[in-house]
């Protein structure tokens, strides 16, 4: 995962980093910065390891190994769609994209990024110190966000327990 090199995973990377330049700068534009705050602090430490992976050369497979964690990401999106669209919470589709949120956020937002640190832990010997600082801290900066986000995510799919929350994933 350190210095497996494929231009196919470099071209997608680089998308990938693009996306991530035009949603930041969305958010910066079009959203309250301070109610998004988490999301700025993960696109930046997203960005940040990414330009490293993509100046280097060097992580590819790391890097795109944390793309999966993306994969949730799609559900939250197509659930704010849903919402903007006035979909019911009652519908068969909010209910099964909830359901598919459910079932990847544990999965990919805590288990990859746990084995990610793990992964580079194990390999620290063969990387500088300031990339595995990075990609050590900004991994933890990812847990921590991501359980902010499942708090918000558990909120929203049972209010039964926890109570209406306005705000939009």
């Amino acid at each position: 995962m350190i210095f497996f090199k494929n231009n196919f995973m470099y071209h997608t990377l680089s998308i990938s980093t693009g996306y991530f330049i035009a949603d930041t700068y969305d958010h910066l534009t079009l959203e309250k910065i301070i109610q998004n705050w988490e999301i700025l602090l993960h696109h930046a430490t997203v960005l940040t390891t990414f330009s490293i992976s993509l100046i280097h050369k060097k992580y590819l497979g790391f890097a795109m190994f944390s793309l999966l964690i993306e994969i949730n990401t799609v559900f939250l999106h197509v659930y704010r769609i849903m919402k903007i669209l006035g979909n019911s919470p009652k519908s068969m589709p909010y209910r099964m994209n909830l359901c598919f949120i459910d079932a990847t956020f544990i999965p990919v937002r805590t288990f990859i990024p746990i084995y990610m640190i793990y992964f580079v832990y194990q390999s620290r010997a063969l990387i500088p110190f300031s990339h595995f600082f990075v990609s050590t801290f900004g991994t933890l900066i990812m847990l921590i966000i991501n359980f902010f986000l499942l708090m918000r995510v558990i909120k929203i799919n049972y209010p039964e327990y926890y109570g209406k929350d306005e705000k939009l994933i």
